[in-house]
């Protein structure tokens, strides 16, 4: 697995219709325009440039032309990413895509194959072994066993969040063992004047990002935070700096281990927390996505729709779990590799039950159609529910705010590659 970075790459790209623009400050003082001739003409654009809105794309569509050209095949389900088969139909490389950075992951003699090609087009910087990508930093072990491991890590941005607090507060945060007090639920309060807005946003915007790329452990009370977003009160600081606090005195324990799948077959821990939401009722949803026992994406969302039981809840989390699973059985099947079913672990028997029987009462006929797409996904054998205790569920933690017991053991396991779907795979399949 190795990072590439194009150079220059907004500027490559051809745009698709005319663009001008007027001339940079300091043409006149160097001699290269007159007075008259800045103040009557303008210079048009020949390729994309940085601060045009289209020459990401523009870029992505020439850097699109050279792959394909190279005989790379284009993902149907994710246009970012790229794949070459060999005349057996064996993967040999693949390549992904975000803007100006390529990663790829393939066998050397093909990874140097796509770099010669694509180095007759770009100039790039070849950055070797994956070490960084987005604000995540990666570290490559390996086990007492030889295995190799990749440790996540983001410590520049736990630090901005702790110094940024800080910086707006002028004091010290103080330091917690979980990021939210315990069953604690956020709530608007009163019509009071809005608090640092801004300061707040500026904050928590940065947890979001912490919390999308690498701390599944934090979703919860960050999604929490982010409802307050244009008028947080007092008691959202008050939780905001539970949330920093927690930070600052683990800053150490952010982070996330990458273990060899046991193999390419998805998973997923599913939870939800019915009618948490005092104001409307809402339930909430929380799903950690499994690759051979390996998390690779979670969720963490309040559900648009109120439900009338907690079976009913659940269904409705599980479902946005069936539709990332049926997307990563998707990519698989056209990178030719993966099984099925997936395994999919569910700690209410009702949802269980519904999935499996047509059977149709008082209680469930009102259920939404849509969410009968689990039922017709279990029947094509996509995936297979398996009940699973509360305790040994880790997808709790993105439901509901824990106590330090409970939090502990499953953000450990989380973040160490320990959940009970990685350490009992083989008695699941």
């Amino acid at each position: 697995l190795v990072g590439q970075l194009l150079s220059g790459a907004l500027l490559e790209g051809p745009l698709a219709k005319p663009v001008y623009i007027e001339w940079p400050p300091g043409m006149l003082e160097a001699g290269i325009l007159t007075k008259e001739e800045i103040e009557t003409t303008v210079a048009k654009l020949v390729k994309g440039m940085y601060g045009n809105p289209d020459s990401a794309l523009m870029f992505f569509k020439e850097y699109k032309h050279v792959l394909v050209g190279m005989q790379m095949v284009q993902s149907k389900l994710d246009p970012c990413v790229f794949m070459k088969h060999d005349g057996n139909g064996n993967l040999v490389l693949m390549a992904v895509i975000h803007v100006d950075d390529t990663m790829l992951a393939g066998h050397p003699d093909w990874i140097g194959w796509y770099k010669d090609g694509i180095g007759k087009r770009f100039d790039y910087t070849d950055q070797g072994k994956l070490s960084k990508h987005l604000g995540v930093t990666y570290e490559w072990f390996e086990d007492e066993n030889g295995e190799p491991y990749i440790i996540a890590r983001m410590p520049k941005m736990v630090k901005q969040i702790v110094d940024t607090y800080e910086r707006f507060t002028k004091a010290d945060v103080t330091m917690y063992d979980v990021p939210a007090a315990p069953a604690t639920i956020l709530e608007k309060g009163s019509n009071e004047q809005p608090v640092e807005p801004e300061a707040y946003r500026c904050v928590v915007g940065k947890a979001m990002y912490l919390v999308t790329k690498l701390w599944a452990s934090g979703s919860n009370p960050t999604r929490e935070l982010t409802k307050y977003f244009s008028n947080p009160n007092n008691e959202h600081w008050k939780a905001l700096e539970h949330l920093v606090g927690y930070l600052k005195k683990h800053e150490d324990e952010i982070y996330l281990r990458y273990n060899v799948p046991h193999e390419l077959r998805p998973g997923t821990h599913g939870d939800s927390n019915y009618a948490t939401n005092k104001e409307d009722r809402k339930s909430v949803s929380g799903l950690l996505f499994f690759l051979g026992g390996v998390l690779v994406n979670w969720l963490c969302q309040t559900q648009a729709f109120v439900t009338l039981s907690s079976t009913e809840a659940e269904l409705g989390a599980q479902v946005s779990g069936v539709q990332e699973v049926v997307f990563q059985l998707q990519l698989l099947q056209e990178l030719y590799l993966g099984c099925k079913p997936a395994i999919m672990l569910i700690d209410n028997t009702g949802a269980i039950y519904l999935i499996k029987n047509h059977a149709v009462s008082q209680r469930t006929k009102h259920i939404s159609v849509k969410w009968h797409f689990y039922r017709e996904h279990h029947e094509a054998g996509d995936f297979d529910p398996i009940h699973h205790g509360t305790d040994d569920n880790a997808a709790d933690l993105l439901t509901k705010n824990s106590d330090v017991i409970m939090f502990q053991k499953h953000d450990n396991a989380i973040r160490n590659c320990q959940t009970y779907l990685r350490t009992h795979w083989f008695e699941l399949v």
